[in-house]
């Protein structure tokens, strides 16, 4: 179930989402320290 899930177009979304956030997170820190 969980994985027919994340083949499913509304799982890839919210795992590109996911990725999203946490690189721009990753950014927005980076930026903090700099």
């Amino acid at each position: 179930m969980l994985s027919l899930y994340a083949f499913s177009a509304p799982g890839r979304m919210l795992f590109i989402g996911a990725l999203l956030a946490l690189l721009w997170f990753l950014i927005v820190w980076a930026a903090a320290l700099a």
